[in-house]
């Protein structure tokens, strides 16, 4: 199944191509591995040069942001095909513990509530993550000892942060990459239960755009519950994926 995007924005699946999105139960999901983990994608993002888009607006309408739109009827597609990619996925890799990856919108927990319901059932779902407010980015920056060279650096990343509201959280795939080291975007919740040590972590995310983020949230994984292993689990890939075993 591919994706059908109308004038007005609304978005169509559409079992007789592969455009905008690869849903396809043969070449998904695609797994490729980073330093420390690995990230399994359910579908593919692609880019389509003959209208000038990607899979993003698909992840638009799905967040219910301005400008795309999707029916109850649609989404349940997609649900229902997503569901069967990740079937796949039951006996490939271990879960003891699903996370959910920080974000605005529910879609990674309603993503993990359905992975642990047909997919993993024995898991426990964790949510405990949570993003940092651009106050408390700009407070530590301000605040960690670093070189001239590194200081000037962070002042141009500083001049950006400061011009939004403080409470605010950061979205990492605006920061200019050089600058990225500078942001730790992701902390703990205080009070939140965590995964117990040694066990294998499952962090589920809506999509991979730069990855700050979910190098992050592994970050503190490692660092509070010294799991076994990490595996992300992302509805959608990047749109070029790094090397990839299907």
């Amino acid at each position: 199944m591919g994706a059908n995007i109308d004038a007005a924005g609304n978005i169509e699946i559409d079992f007789t191509h592969q455009k905008i999105i690869d849903t396809s139960i043969v070449g998904n999901p695609t797994t490729w591995a980073e330093t420390g983990f690995t990230v399994l994608s359910i579908m593919q993002r692609k880019r389509d040069v003959s209208i000038a888009t990607d899979g993003n607006p698909v992840i638009h309408a799905l967040k219910g942001r301005p400008k795309y739109s999707i029916s109850a009827r649609q989404v349940a597609r997609l649900s229902r095909q997503a569901l069967h990619i990740a079937r796949r996925l039951g006996n490939q890799i271990a879960v003891d513990a699903i996370v959910v990856a920080p974000s605005s919108h529910r879609l990674n927990a309603y993503m993990a509530t359905r992975l642990q319901r047909h997919v993993f059932p024995r898991a426990q779902i964790f949510d405990c993550l949570e993003k940092r407010t651009l106050g408390e980015i700009i407070a530590a920056i301000k605040s960690t000892p670093m070189s001239q060279r590194d200081r000037r650096e962070a002042g141009r990343l500083l001049a950006t942060l400061e011009k939004g509201a403080r409470h605010a959280s950061i979205e990492m795939k605006r920061v200019d990459k050089k600058l990225t080291r500078f942001v730790h975007p992701v902390k703990l919740k205080p009070t939140a239960d965590l995964p117990p040590e040694g066990i294998a972590i499952l962090l589920v995310e809506d999509i991979y755009s730069s990855g700050q983020t979910i190098r992050a949230c592994v970050t503190e994984l490692r660092t509070a519950c010294q799991p076994s292993e990490i595996n992300v689990l992302t509805l959608f890939s990047p749109l070029r994926t790094p090397t990839r075993n299907r």
